[in-house]
């Protein structure tokens, strides 16, 4: 495993679940929604080696605005395609889907 991909790790590990907890209070999704975004940021990270090697507060910044683009995308399809009663889950999260904390 090279440096780079040992730094991504360690970020994945101390970082995941504040990036979720970021998105989750500023797009109103399924929990489900919040963590394939959150994957998706994780994935592009791949690419730019500046946001692997920055500081963790800018790769945090970095990934949750990545993931809440890809969380109000989803959301939007998931809106565009829904049923009436799954449009509700969108605006209305049940207590047990409540964000990460």
């Amino acid at each position: 495993m090279s440096g780079r991909e040992e730094k991504i790790g360690a970020l994945f590990v101390e970082a995941s679940q504040t990036i979720e907890t970021i998105v989750a209070r500023r797009v109103r999704a399924p929990r489900a929604t919040i963590e394939d975004a959150c994957a998706f940021a994780w994935a592009r990270l791949v690419a730019p080696p500046d946001v692997a090697d920055a500081p963790r507060e800018r790769a945090i910044g970095w990934l949750a605005r990545v993931a809440e683009r890809e969380a109000w995308r989803l959301s939007n399809l998931e809106h565009d395609t829904a049923t009436p009663d799954a449009l509700s889950l969108l605006t209305h999260r049940p207590a047990d889907e409540d964000p990460v904390e």
